[in-house]
């Protein structure tokens, strides 16, 4: 007997507890404290620039395991229907474009130097320990 049909059958039963928290990752002198899911979705996707009374600027870790996921679970939009909603929105002057960001540090040094910035990450894409200056706060419902 093959063992694969038990095996695809046992992880497709076992993905969604496999799959690691979506969270918010920011630099510790922002004002941010936390964002539900929907919030997020909005402001991820652009169709809202303020989170709370203070503008917030979207930041994207392309070079994470998860980015494809995080697109379709979070944004629920390909990455390239995303990168087309936010130049319209920057072409019609209602948003400037979002930073992409392929490797870990680029990441971590944009949010410490720019504490208006806020990346959505897996938290399986984290480091064992988070770098001093950033906090991460997992989504609310």
């Amino acid at each position: 007997m093959k063992p694969w049909p038990f095996i695809l059958t046992l992880m497709l039963f076992l993905g969604g507890e496999l799959r690691a928290e979506l969270g918010i990752l920011v630099s510790t002198e922002s004002s941010f404290e936390s964002i539900d899911v929907k919030t997020a979705r909005r402001f991820f996707s652009g169709r809202q620039q303020n989170i709370g009374e203070e503008r917030k600027t979207p930041v994207f870790f392309e070079g994470s395991k998860g980015f494809p996921e995080l697109l379709d679970e979070l944004v629920q939009r390909s990455e390239k229907q995303l990168k087309n909603t936010w130049k319209k929105l920057v072409f019609t002057g209602k948003a400037s474009m979002p930073k992409f960001f392929g490797r870990w540090q680029d990441l971590k040094d944009h949010l410490l130097e720019n504490p208006t910035a806020l990346a959505c990450i897996d938290s399986s894409d984290l480091p064992e320990e988070l770098p001093d200056g950033l906090g991460w706060f997992p989504l609310g419902d």
